[in-house]
C-alpha cells in the first residue's frame, strides 16, 4: 500500500528517548485505537493505514505500511479525547501520523473490521 494514498496512519512507534517522555502503551491500546480510527476514517471517507515498522513488534508481524523514522517522530498522540480529535483531524495536513488508544464500542466487531485488523 502506498503511503501517498493514506490520509491517516495509526503509528505504533518505540524510541527510548520518547518513551522517557510518554507513558508506554500496550498492543491492546494500539489495536483499540486502530479499530476506532478505521471506523472514523471509513465514516469520513479518509484512507487509513497502520504502521508499526519502528516498533519491536515488527520482528514478529509484517507492517504493510512502512514509514520513515522522520515520519514516525511526527506522530501526534491523542488519548481518550475524541472531541479534540474530531475537531482537528479533518483540518490537518495529510498524511496525519497519529497514535490513539481511543475507546470505541468493541463489543461488536464486524467481519470487515476483523479482516482489516488481521490483514
Amino acid at each position: 500500500m502506498s503511503n501517498s494514498n493514506l490520509k491517516v496512519i495509526q503509528v505504533y512507534y518505540s524510541d527510548e528517548e520518547e518513551m522517557k517522555k510518554k507513558s508506554h502503551h500496550g498492543f491492546g491500546d494500539y489495536i483499540r485505537g486502530c479499530l476506532f480510527l478505521y471506523r472514523y476514517c471509513k465514516q469520513h471517507g479518509l484512507k487509513f493505514g497502520v504502521s508499526f515498522n519502528h516498533h519491536p513488534i515488527a520482528k514478529y508481524l509484517v507492517s504493510k505500511v512502512n514509514i520513515s523514522i522522520k515520519e514516525a517522530k511526527q506522530t501526534r498522540y491523542w488519548f481518550d479525547i475524541l472531541p479534540e480529535f474530531q475537531l482537528n483531524v479533518l483540518e490537518q495536513p495529510y498524511p496525519l501520523y497519529v497514535f490513539t488508544n481511543n475507546m470505541t464500542d468493541i463489543s461488536t466487531i464486524t467481519q470487515e473490521e476483523r479482516n482489516f485488523l488481521l490483514s
